[in-house]
């Protein structure tokens, strides 16, 4: 995230940029981030085996519109987690959710691990 917050103006595209992010542990976590929001909101898919994709225009986001949304986000995610002790992975269905995301508008998905 510290990275991403640095770099947050050199990603690659141009105003029409769009972006979204999945979090994964034992469940898939979707983030909204439409610019109307205050905060950003994560709405948790339990059911990893019949992953489903939510309102894409909640989920892939302007890049420039909610700017200070996704720096909100990416300040906070380190913490959201830190003291998830459940050692399943739902990286797989994180990544379906992805593939079923940008078949509507095509892009790109960058993954990143930690333990």
């Amino acid at each position: 995230c510290k990275i991403l917050l640095q770099n947050i103006d050199r990603l690659p595209g141009d105003s029409q940029t769009r972006i979204g992010f999945i979090t994964f542990s034992s469940t898939v976590n979707v983030f909204q981030l439409h610019n109307s929001l205050f905060r950003p909101r994560m709405m948790v898919m339990a059911d990893t085996d019949d992953i489903f994709v939510p309102n894409e225009n909640e989920m892939l986001v302007n890049l420039q519109q909610s700017r200070q949304l996704i720096i909100s986000l990416l300040e906070e995610l380190p913490g959201m987690f830190r003291d998830t002790q459940k050692k399943a992975c739902a990286f797989g269905p994180a990544l379906q959710l992805a593939q079923k995301v940008l078949t509507c508008c095509g892009g790109r998905v960058s993954a990143f691990l930690t333990q």
